[in-house]
């Protein structure tokens, strides 16, 4: 399942001395990791895009239940001297043959992984590659489609994603549909 809304961009979150990512879908919406929120759990975050950073008030966090991924949204108007791009292909595609990783990790760091992919469960993408400390809430893509971001890693070169499902895309529709309203 895709939304209309190529690549969107990653930013980095931060606060002190903690950083990850978050991917921006559209209309002020981010999607990063659960475990990333406590960068934000004054309903503040700085995010830093290329040479700029600001802080930022979050209007709205969306959690979902036992998984490690959540939106954020915040009000797009903030961020409109970043002018990041617009997600366009949100969901997995049914066939793959690539699979890239995009993080802001110090320099943006773009990974083509050709190793073993698999999807565990309806949740949960895991494959084999280099992944660092900072890179949670990196996109994940299959060929053209935003599938996914960076949960967790380990030493051994295994990197487990959190797939954007069905439920994650209604929600973005629905936050998308409420914002139009207004």
């Amino acid at each position: 399942m895709t939304i209309n809304l190529a690549f969107s961009e990653v930013v980095q979150i931060w606060k002190w001395n903690s950083f990850a990512n978050a991917v921006y879908i559209s209309d002020g919406i981010f999607i990063t990791n659960k475990h990333c929120d406590t960068l934000f759990d004054d309903f503040q975050v700085i995010i830093k895009f290329n040479d700029k950073q600001k802080l930022i008030n979050i209007k709205e966090v969306y959690y979902f239940n036992d998984r490690d991924i959540v939106i954020f949204v915040i009000d797009k108007n903030e961020i409109k001297e970043f002018k990041l791009k617009e997600e366009k292909y949100l969901g997995i595609a049914e066939k793959f043959k690539k699979v890239m990783i995009d993080s802001w990790w110090i320099t943006r760091i773009k990974t083509l992984i050709t190793s073993q992919i698999e999807i565990k469960d309806p949740n949960t993408i895991y494959m084999n590659g280099a992944v660092y400390q900072g890179m949670s809430g990196s996109a994940v893509y299959f060929d053209k489609h935003l599938a996914g971001i960076v949960s967790k890693g380990n030493a051994y070169g295994d990197i487990y994603c959190e797939i954007i499902n069905e439920q994650i895309i209604n929600i973005i529709k629905q936050i998308q549909n409420e914002k139009d309203k207004n």
